[in-house]
């Protein structure tokens, strides 16, 4: 399945994957656009399967 990813989505998906814990009011800073704008495109990224799940890695 194609999925397309404007320039948002992919700064999005590269905040997040650099720090997953991000505030999302610090997100959207960062992105350019609104808290509830950036809560939008994250559930819609879950529910394309483009974010499919969590994880955690611990540095011990």
């Amino acid at each position: 399945m194609a999925y397309t990813l404007d320039e948002v989505d992919n700064r999005i998906i590269y905040e997040l994957d650099a720090n997953c814990r991000i505030p999302e009011t610090r997100l959207a800073k960062m992105v350019g656009k609104s808290k509830e704008s950036v809560r939008y495109r994250i559930r819609r990224l879950r529910e394309e399967g483009v974010i499919t799940g969590f994880t955690t890695y611990v540095d011990t």
